[in-house]
């Protein structure tokens, strides 16, 4: 993250360099700042709503996954991770009904917080001594993150993306929502949310191509 924001000071440069077309960016930033405009405070209501909606849907999800899991029959995908795919597809569901309008009182953000909550949990039991232990681990992750950085540029090159998109793109492959807004807020202040959806898009590409990969992997393995 930290080199990714060295970056954004040369902005210009990169997109010269590729010949990048920000046309389409400059009138999307326009458009962001406009929908800023649309938000208002959160009232006790709205945030009882979306506490209310959140518990409701994580204790209906935890009661229907063991059957879902059951259902399936699969010894690779565990009751967690359908508990995962089906709150992911039944979030998609609700962006396009009226409860979109949510995001309008803050939706996003209380996300964020549960969000944060979720890896200072995951990071608390994290054993970063543990490295040690397996020093290829680290040499592969090396070599992944170098692979990544290379792909991007050639991408970037051959579609002369931008860099605010190479750069929020590969936060948002990384480092996912958590991060991935912070990146794009410095390189374009109103395009934050874009950071977010680019993550989010990540997420929901990653989760369902990950259940297709394990059932691959199973198929192949009977054979």
């Amino acid at each position: 993250m930290g080199i990714l924001l060295l970056f954004s000071t040369m902005q210009e440069r990169f997109d010269k360099w590729i010949g990048a077309d920000t046309s389409l960016m400059d009138a999307t930033s326009a458009r962001l700042e406009e929908v800023e405009t649309e938000r208002r405070p959160s009232t006790t209501a709205d945030l009882s709503i979306l506490i209310g909606m959140a518990l409701i849907v994580t204790v209906a999800v935890q009661g229907i996954s063991p059957h879902v899991a059951a259902f399936a029959g699969s010894k690779f995908i565990g009751t967690s991770t359908w508990a995962i795919l089906i709150i992911v597809t039944f979030g998609l569901a609700l962006s396009f009904t009226p409860l979109r309008k949510l995001e309008e009182v803050g939706a996003s953000r209380l996300g964020f917080v549960a969000l944060y909550l979720l890896l200072t949990s995951i990071g608390a039991r994290a054993n970063l001594t543990a490295i040690m232990d397996a020093p290829v681990f680290l040499l592969a992750g090396i070599v992944w993150i170098a692979i990544h950085v290379g792909l991007l540029l050639l991408m970037a090159r051959i579609i002369k993306a931008p860099l605010f998109f190479v750069a929020t793109g590969s936060m948002a492959n990384i480092g996912g929502a958590a991060s991935a807004p912070v990146v794009a807020s410095v390189f374009r202040s109103s395009m934050t949310s874009v950071g977010l959806l680019m993550a989010i898009a990540g997420y929901i590409l990653g989760i369902y191509a990950a259940l297709v990969a394990a059932w691959l992997l199973e198929y192949a393995s009977k054979l």
